[in-house]
């Protein structure tokens, strides 16, 4: 039993306040005999992560970092990097704990894994040889986009549980845990898109998307410099097809000179994806071209007064995001 390995220290206006539980001094200097470990930190990607680590034996000794300040500051001194080295530690087993802004917390063969102190379970993940030269690789989870892939469709951020973790304790350092966020599509900004679920539309189809995150101010004061926004990897969506239509006309067949009549004209389609049809038709008779709007798939047309004879009526739908473009024909003739 021991409380937790890692301690840092943060400064919140004229009121220092200890994050202590974070990270912990270095132990003592020991004999230079030894061996050599490299822990790196890598996404699910495979891609370097910068963070800190800190590695321990079960007998509770902290091995120093090279490059470490050794204690104090904000990460306690640690090196803040994706590549950490520790030079002639003594021989024996390690555990190894991570600590990145996107990441959060991660243990290796410490359990449970929590900033908090308490008694932890100890099971070396890495061993150290006297003269030997060891390495681990820390595998994180950092943020990601979950959700269909279909459009439309539904998005969202999920983060790890070791991210989570660390995300309850930002709320202490800097009195905010709130990250923001900004979907992205093919790398541009989505206007209006800043919550952390986004329901994906037509103009998505087959484009790349992403969210950028941006930190919370909890992890500002922790980071500082280090945290920055992390734009996770993105989801290439499905080809978008919109939905078949038809076209239909009500319309007499016949009229008499100089009646009036309202010609209308319906759009239907299978599909309940985006509502009832809207965009335009556009109806021709002979050389004369009208076009009308179409709210919940239908529009209404006054014809003009038609000299007598036959006459060829064409309507065309103009289609919209969510639905294909259609046509119908119909024939009128006027009597005298």
């Amino acid at each position: 039993m021991r409380t937790h390995l890692i301690r840092a220290g943060a400064a919140i206006g004229a009121a220092a306040l200890s994050i202590s539980t974070l990270f912990m001094t270095a132990g003592p200097a020991h004999a230079t005999a030894g061996g050599n470990l490299v822990v790196t930190i890598v996404d699910q990607y495979g891609q370097p992560v910068a963070g800190v680590v800190q590695v321990i034996n079960s007998t509770g000794f902290s091995a120093t970092e090279d490059g470490s300040g050794g204690g104090g500051g904000l990460l306690g001194g640690g090196v803040f990097s994706s590549t950490h080295t520790f030079t002639l530690i003594p021989a024996d087993g390690y555990e190894v704990e991570a600590i990145t802004p996107w990441s959060g917390v991660d243990c290796f063969g410490i359990s449970p894994c929590s900033p908090s102190g308490g008694p932890l379970v100890y099971v070396p993940v890495v061993t150290v040889t006297d003269g030997g030269n060891a390495s681990y690789v820390a595998h994180v989870t950092m943020p990601t986009v979950t959700g269909s892939t279909t459009v439309p469709g539904s998005l969202a951020v999920t983060t790890s549980p070791g991210y989570q973790t660390l995300a309850a304790y930002y709320g202490f350092y800097g009195g905010g845990v709130n990250i923001g966020y900004q979907w992205t599509r093919s790398g541009a900004d989505i206007p209006g898109a800043s919550t952390y679920s986004y329901n994906t539309v037509p103009a998505d189809g087959s484009r790349q998307i992403a969210a950028r995150l941006l930190p919370s101010p909890g992890m500002a004061v922790l980071f500082g410099t280090y945290v920055a926004p992390y734009t996770t990897q993105p989801v290439t969506m499905a080809p978008f097809t919109p939905a078949k239509t038809k076209t239909k006309i009500a319309l007499p067949s016949s009229l008499k000179f100089g009646s009036r009549v309202t010609m209308k004209i319906k759009v239907k389609s299978k599909s309940k994806i985006g509502g009832a049809p809207v965009g335009q038709v556009t109806v021709k008779i002979g050389q004369l071209k009208i076009q009308k709007p179409v709210k919940n798939g239908k529009a209404l047309v006054n014809l003009p007064n038609l000299r007598p004879g036959s006459y060829t009526i064409s309507v065309s739908y103009s289609g919209s995001d969510y639905f294909a473009k259609s046509k119908a024909k119909a024939s009128l003739t006027v009597h005298k």
